[in-house]
């Protein structure tokens, strides 16, 4: 199986690691201390996501973000207002 995947701005196939993706997603997730949702927030953003048509291999070909980064920040919203639902305030 290849883990060549289709870049989401240029359409030319590209080798992706997952593992490394989550590593790095795992390492600025924690920088961003104070702006994270609760699992059920990001969870429920994450479903919607997984039902676009705009999802691709863990990227919005929308926005060209990780999607599990970006639903995971209060401070981030669906570039087509599909979180609407699931926001979470900055208390």
């Amino acid at each position: 199986m290849s883990n060549k995947v289709p870049c989401w701005t240029c359409g030319d196939l590209v080798q992706t690691d997952p593992s490394q993706i989550a590593q790095s997603i795992t390492d600025q997730l924690a920088l961003e201390v104070g702006n994270i949702v609760p699992a059920s927030v990001r969870d429920a953003r994450l479903a919607v996501c997984a039902q676009c048509p705009f999802f691709q291999h863990g990227t919005c070909t929308q926005c060209g973000c990780y999607v599990r980064f970006r639903a995971s920040l209060k401070n981030k919203h669906c570039p087509l207002n599909h979180w609407s639902e699931y926001k979470e305030s900055s208390k």
